[in-house]
């Protein structure tokens, strides 16, 4: 019982931090998006004026950014909103300047980096619960048995186990 209640709250734990990053990736997604589509203007075939233009947009995004963090006459609440409308028309105003196929090449790398971070993070959250289960039955096997040879072979097969699948996690969380 005490098992699964650990388990459990484990589980809660990791759904919290999980939904936290969530909302960081989505606040880093934009400025990171923008700065390697100018990093890679070769691969989106960017010419020398759209990365002039996406370098003005991104500056007056900034500074209107920082104007909406540092108005005091406005709530927290208000204060996501009018940056979320913000980074919306910026959006926008990025599509306006790329071409269909630019635009759609530029979405596609945005899924595939979303799509691997999400990978990566359920990968990190089984190696989480590989450590837990391994460790909950070092604890059962411990207490449970009687025989110290027996005790000391079933640890090093349990070890043995547990090293190979955290191998194998952490290669697959390697290859995205």
């Amino acid at each position: 019982m005490r098992r699964l209640l650990l388990i459990g709250g484990i589980l809660f734990t990791l759904n919290v931090n999980a939904q936290q990053e969530n909302t960081k990736d989505k606040a880093e997604l934009g400025g990171r998006g923008i700065s390697e589509l100018l990093e890679k203007k070769d691969y989106y075939g960017l010419s020398e004026e759209q990365v002039e233009k996406i370098k003005q947009t991104k500056e007056r995004l900034a500074k209107e950014f920082r104007a909406i963090g540092q108005d005091n006459s406005l709530s927290g609440k208000e204060k996501g909103l009018k940056k979320k409308t913000l980074a919306q028309n910026f959006k926008n105003d990025i599509n306006k300047i790329l071409s269909q196929e630019q635009q759609t090449l530029w979405m596609s790398e945005q899924m595939n980096r979303k799509i691997n971070k999400s990978a990566q993070k359920g990968i990190d959250y089984k190696l989480e619960l590989l450590e837990l289960e391994h460790e909950s039955n070092l604890k059962y096997l411990e207490k449970n048995s009687k025989d110290k040879e027996t005790l000391k072979s079933k640890k090093e097969e349990l070890n043995a186990k547990y090293k190979s699948e955290k191998e194998d996690l952490e290669k697959q969380k390697s290859l995205l």
